[in-house]
């Protein structure tokens, strides 16, 4: 919980960094799960770029890196499905 005090400092209570950072791994975890196969294809082999994405719980997140697929498809992560 943000306590934003009269004097412009934020105070922050009750916070866990263990907990904070479970719940972001559990997060990321069901992103990855829901874009994990290729939209043309099915295949869940392909080659990614892994350049930093920044992930805040409770904000919307696209992960941008590219990924190249055998069969020829290639886009950004957040394009990948769950399945097919």
């Amino acid at each position: 919980m943000r306590i934003n005090r009269q004097d412009g400092t934020v105070q922050i209570l009750d916070y866990d960094p263990a907990e904070n950072r479970k719940k972001i791994a559990e997060a990321k975890r069901a992103y990855y799960d829901a874009h994990k196969y290729c939209p043309k294809c099915g295949n869940k082999n392909h080659g990614q770029t892994y350049m930093a994405c920044i992930f805040h719980l409770g904000e919307p997140f696209a992960d941008e890196n590219r990924f190249d697929c055998s069969c020829g498809h290639s886009g950004i992560v957040d394009e990948l499905v769950a399945g097919l």
